[in-house]
């Protein structure tokens, strides 16, 4: 999956070309931002849905075993590590979700020498 990094870099000018660009290309940076709003929309929820199935699928374990406790501990151990799991990947993509429309936000705002200073900036570590 792409992240915001790898589209901003995708769209800064290349400082060894000689007579291009100086500056990014705004409507392909919206273009490229607005696609890459979508897929880490889509990731979030497939990540949600494959998240509430294995917990459901534990649960049912936990429903159907509950007299063994050595079945029920490895459920419930299961349970919460998958729980954990789940709020860090989907805290992960919430935060790239909200610097895209950050992104977003200000690339329309912005003169291009600006937006490029930025897209630099965030794009290189």
């Amino acid at each position: 999956m792409r992240n915001l990094k790898t589209v901003l870099k995708a769209t800064l000018p290349d400082p060894t070309s000689l007579g291009g660009r100086s500056s990014v290309d705004r409507d392909q940076l919206l273009s490229l931002l607005r696609q890459l709003r979508g897929d880490l929309g889509r990731a979030y929820w497939q990540r949600a849905g494959l998240s509430l199935l294995v917990l459901a699928v534990l649960l049912a374990i936990t429903w159907r075993y509950g007299n063994q406790p050595a079945l029920l501990s490895g459920a419930v151990s299961g349970m919460g590590i998958i729980f954990l799991g789940a709020l860090f990947a989907l805290q992960k993509v919430a935060d790239e979700m909200a610097c895209v429309d950050m992104i977003l936000n200000l690339a329309e705002e912005l003169n291009l020498e600006a937006l490029t200073e930025v897209a630099r900036r965030i794009a290189t570590p």
